[in-house]
């Protein structure tokens, strides 16, 4: 076998921050003016870091809580009752076509008297 030197692909690890810690790098960022230095020992992308500080000016720390952070969990209730949900707006839809067509049925005995 022969090896090559070509250097091998490590893939990046995501680090999530909780919102008080992105809004501790935001102010430590103002108060010494390097951004890139943060960036690059936090292992952040500036443009990621400018989206931090701006939605911390425009709302604060509960403005970084609603940064999205990853995919939801699956609330069990909840897809059971949507589920029963749809079943009654169906059952719902169902009966009122009915009532209407009753509707129509006697209307129509009535005037063909």
């Amino acid at each position: 076998m022969t090896e090559t030197n070509e250097p091998q692909i490590t893939k990046r690890t995501r680090i999530r921050r909780s919102p008080e810690m992105v809004a501790e790098l935001i102010l430590e960022a103002e108060r010494r003016a390097n951004t890139a230095e943060i960036c690059r020992r936090e292992k952040i992308a500036p443009a990621q870091f400018y989206r931090w500080r701006q939605k911390f000016k425009e709302a604060g720390i509960q403005g970084l809580k609603n940064v999205k952070t990853g995919p939801k969990k699956k609330d069990p209730d909840k897809e059971q009752m949507e589920r029963e949900n749809a079943r009654l707006t169906a059952a719902l839809c169902e009966s009122s076509i009915e009532l209407q067509l009753l509707k129509k049925s006697v209307s129509s005995a009535y005037m063909g008297r």
